[in-house]
């Protein structure tokens, strides 16, 4: 009953890409689309710009740091005539905003000790700057709650007084529920199977903060959605007073300016401007979880549900495969018995790889014809029709399913693959699908882009991870 506590992506988590300093903003990447796709950002540099802009600023730093060393105006002189002469097309305004911080050999210094343009536009935050005008994310931690059927739940790292702010979360804003379900026809009909029969309501809903006479929703960026619910209303044995209230961050300027504004202004806002603050109610001491109370209403419905939940997992039924099997499954990934992918579940490799040109296969359709200057590279298995695993009667065709899988995994984390063997090392030979990689000397050739196998001969165990199949976890049970 407690599977709505539960998500695919629980254990998955950010990591630094290089060493970030103390008062540094942390960025992700969402894509260059992201800034294509909006006016606002027109003058953002892309990759591509960055990557200009330090080939400049590496033939500047080479000029003023040689033995015939340029003075600091004939360098500046430089970079001004490269701005107007060379940088003078559409095209290349971004690769000239990428430079435009740079006014001296100062800054030119700054930017070769950052290491590259985009770094060097970074703006350090003081310890002084951030305890004014910050809020700490570290008081807590999460792990298992010590509620059953929670899932995790928020514990502190260090004592917490009476009255300080546990956590502040920004929270996302959503105008009715209509839009935290699911199409299930349209997923029927992208999946090619019409007996899927899935929640339509998105777990997502169970992690917003709304009233039941509010079509607003308010979903918390922090780990403020892991804060578990307990009163002495409760009929379990660790039934409590919570320990945390839920607050308006009244610390935030624009927080208080729309709190006094009507909803059709906070609609119109584009970015997250309410700001939510848990607060301790008494002191907590050192690893004690944080409660706060959902209200009455909410333990009516979760007593409800409690009477009239059913698991789909019987013996009766094949409709699912519990998210704890598969969880079970990754505590024994070499058993072979598990590598073999069903309906319910399948293996992603959880790493990044560059691989070199000879391990990577390009498969094409069945009915694509080969142009006879392509033979050699079917000759050499580059290119397939069908890629026959070794050692078995199965094989990996266009139509793969772990292909249309990959099309929603991200390049760095969780792409579907193919366990072909165990060796005796225990590494495992895997054969990696994708379905997004374009091989630019094939994209003309054929009708349809080839999708792409990469073979991994020596992949670490713990780099194998077993999940559900799409729409086939807890996260996805009616009820």
């Amino acid at each position: 009953p407690g599977a709505g506590a539960f998500s695919d992506y629980i254990k998955s988590h950010f990591v630094s890409e290089f060493a970030v300093g103390a008062g540094e903003e942390i960025f992700v990447d969402y894509g260059e689309a992201w800034f294509t796709g909006r006016d606002a950002f027109v003058q953002v540099p892309l990759r591509a710009d960055w990557a200009s802009s330090n080939r400049i600023m590496a033939t500047l730093w080479a000029l003023f740091s040689s033995d015939n060393q340029w003075e600091d105006n004939e360098i500046m002189n430089l970079l001004n005539l490269i701005k107007k002469f060379v940088l003078k097309n559409d095209d290349q305004y971004r690769t000239k905003v990428a430079l435009s911080t740079v006014s001296s050999t100062k800054d030119l210094s700054h930017v070769i000790e950052r290491n590259g343009t985009a770094q060097a536009t970074m703006q350090v935050r003081s310890q002084e700057w951030l305890a004014k005008n910050g809020q700490c994310l570290d008081h807590v931690y999460t792990k298992a709650s010590t509620i059953k059927q929670a899932g995790s739940g928020c514990f502190t790292r260090r004592l917490l007084k009476k009255d300080t702010i546990v956590l502040s979360s920004p929270l996302v804003t959503t105008f009715g529920e209509d839009n935290l379900k699911l199409n299930i026809t349209l997923i029927q009909e992208k999946m090619n199977n019409s007996e899927i029969d899935i929640n339509d309501k998105l777990l997502f809903l169970n992690y917003q903060y709304t009233h039941p006479q509010s079509s607003v929703h308010f979903f918390p960026i922090t780990t403020a959605f892991m804060f578990n619910h307990n009163s002495p209303r409760m009929p379990s044995s660790n039934a409590q007073e919570p320990n945390a209230k839920l607050r308006w961050a009244t610390w935030d300027k624009k927080n208080n300016y729309f709190l006094q504004r009507p909803l059709v202004d906070l609609k119109k806002e584009p970015y997250s401007v309410i700001v939510l603050d848990i607060v301790a109610t008494r002191d907590i001491e050192i690893d004690e979880e944080v409660f706060i109370d959902y209200g009455i209403e909410w333990e009516e419905a979760w007593k409800t549900h409690l009477e009239n939940w059913k698991s789909p997992c019987d013996e009766s039924s094949n409709s699912y495969h519990s998210s704890l099997v598969v969880k079970r499954m990754n505590e024994d990934v070499l058993n072979p018995i598990y590598h073999a992918w069903s309906k319910h579940h399948f293996s992603v490799c959880t790493g990044h790889w560059e691989p070199s040109d000879n391990d990577i296969i390009s498969v094409i359709r069945q009915n694509e014809t080969i142009p006879p200057e392509f033979n050699h590279l079917m000759e050499e298995g580059k290119i397939v029709k069908e890629y026959n695993i070794e050692g078995s009667t199965k094989s990996i065709a266009y139509d793969h399913i772990g292909f249309e899988y990959s099309r929603s995994a991200s390049a760095r984390h969780r792409m579907p693959c193919v366990i072909m063997g165990i060796k005796k090392n225990k590494t495992l030979k895997v054969a990696l699908l994708n379905a997004k990689h374009e091989n630019e000397s094939l994209k003309e050739i054929f009708d349809a882009l080839p999708n792409t196998i990469y073979i991994i001969p020596n992949l670490s165990a713990d780099k194998i991870e077993f999940i559900n199949a799409p729409f086939q976890s807890d996260m996805h049970w009616k009820g």
